[in-house]
């Protein structure tokens, strides 16, 4: 008798901890952004906070910038399978088992998955600090986990194509005054990051001084100056 009030629990149990977890694996691995670049969608402060939550640390540049950093959990795959350059017939085969059991018993294998899909999910969130203006839009993000040399070029990367297409449609006052532009946003970048520019960056600087003072003075063509300041902002290395 009382080991099947036992038995009876032991079943109830089983049965309300499988209503409980049935599906966690897929609802954790559809959660979050569906890659890096979806970071870059919303525009400001406030689309920031909507789309991903409060920040987890928020603090302010010497400039006066705020920054926000983050977790954020990105969708992942509950069963990868392997590597087609790796897989056999035998890999293929465990893999296909293994998806086929939790799709054939309606998700109770899931007890067993969900806690190594929570696992994998948390390994997988991205650790990002957003950087807003004056007016809360967003000026640049990087990744926190990167080393400070990619989060750096994370950070004015972009200022580079800014730069190229401001000369390219004329939009400069001078080539000096887009040139000093460029480089004090640079620095201000860098020193937000706490990134220390090296001989390299100040060589970068001097010579695309040298290169905007030709233009200005027409000694240089336009379309030369163009094409020597592109040569110089591609030649940085990407990180």
């Amino acid at each position: 008798m009382i080991w099947a009030t036992w038995r009876t629990l032991i079943t109830m149990l089983t049965v309300l901890v499988t209503f409980i977890t049935c599906g966690c694996s897929v609802l954790i691995a559809r959660s979050g952004v569906s890659d890096r670049g979806a970071l870059s969608n919303p525009k400001t402060r406030a689309e920031v906070n909507d789309q991903f939550g409060k920040p987890d640390d928020t603090r302010t540049c010497p400039e006066g910038r705020v920054v926000e950093s983050r977790w954020i959990r990105q969708k992942i795959n509950v069963f990868d399978p392997p590597p087609p350059s790796f897989r056999s017939f035998g890999e293929e085969l465990g893999y296909t088992a293994i998806a086929s059991a939790y799709l054939g018993t309606a998700g109770f294998v899931d007890i067993f998955v969900w806690p190594f899909t929570l696992y994998k999910s948390e390994k997988a969130k991205l650790h990002c600090a957003f950087v807003y203006d004056e007016a809360d839009r967003i000026l640049y993000l990087y990744d926190l986990a990167a080393p400070a040399p990619q989060q750096f070029d994370h950070a004015t990367r972009p200022l580079d194509y800014m730069l190229s297409s401001q000369l390219e449609d004329g939009k400069c006052d001078s080539w000096t005054t887009c040139l000093t532009d460029y480089a004090q946003e640079v620095r201000r970048r860098a020193t937000c990051l706490g990134y220390t520019l090296g001989a390299d960056e100040e060589q970068t600087f001097e010579r695309m001084f040298a290169i905007g003072e030709g233009v200005d003075s027409r000694r240089i063509p336009p379309e030369e100056g163009l094409a020597k300041i592109r040569e110089v902002l591609y030649a940085r290395p990407t990180q």
